[in-house]
């Protein structure tokens, strides 16, 4: 019965979290008060981003990302126009079980990440 206390997705939980004041925002992505939530992660993660990055001088560590977020067009053309070529490839020359270790679920999970990672 603990457990169901502490669980946020059981209707205890969720009655335990509105006592204490906190509450789960299960809301649709086109809502005004989602953009505000979501804008404002955004933002900390863009802040806290800039100050382990660029205020302590750790580009070096994050070139990747940096790379990515200046080719980020290039990026994403990349993937619309040879993402599903490389599906393919990857689906017909691999083992059909490296894609789906975990069963169905995680299939398209293990090719997307294949195809970012060749990309």
């Amino acid at each position: 019965m603990n457990d169901l206390l502490l669980n946020p997705f059981s209707p205890e939980g969720r009655a335990t979290l509105g006592t204490w004041g906190v509450c789960p925002n299960v809301k649709r992505s086109r809502t005004r008060r989602w953009v505000a939530f979501s804008g404002g992660w955004c933002f900390l993660l863009l802040a806290l981003l800039h100050t382990v990055i660029d205020m302590t001088h750790l580009r070096t560590r994050a070139f990747p990302l940096v790379v990515f977020g200046m080719n980020s067009i290039a990026a994403c053309c990349m993937d619309h126009l040879f993402g599903g070529f490389i599906s393919d490839a990857l689906h017909t020359h691999l083992p059909t079980a490296l894609f789906g270790p975990l069963g169905d679920p995680t299939e398209s999970f293990v090719r997307g990440a294949l195809v970012r990672l060749i990309l």
